[in-house]
């Protein structure tokens, strides 16, 4: 998490002052989060108008 601290010369200067962690504490800001489920994107399916991660996610909800 970043701040912006505004500079009396008009500039501004940005600082971290929190990081992001998950519950067992691992930083996220190098490598991000791995979802649980890996759902590639199909471009074909993509172009003619589908959406294959939607798909997932509904039926996982489902």
């Amino acid at each position: 998490m970043q701040e912006l601290v505004d500079l009396p010369t008009s500039a501004s200067l940005k600082v971290t002052v929190a990081r992001w962690l998950t519950p067992e504490s691992h930083s996220i800001s190098l490598n991000g989060l791995t979802p649980d489920i890996v759902v590639e994107k199909d471009i074909d399916l993509i172009l003619a108008g589908g959406d294959n991660q939607l798909d997932v996610a509904i039926d996982y909800f489902n």
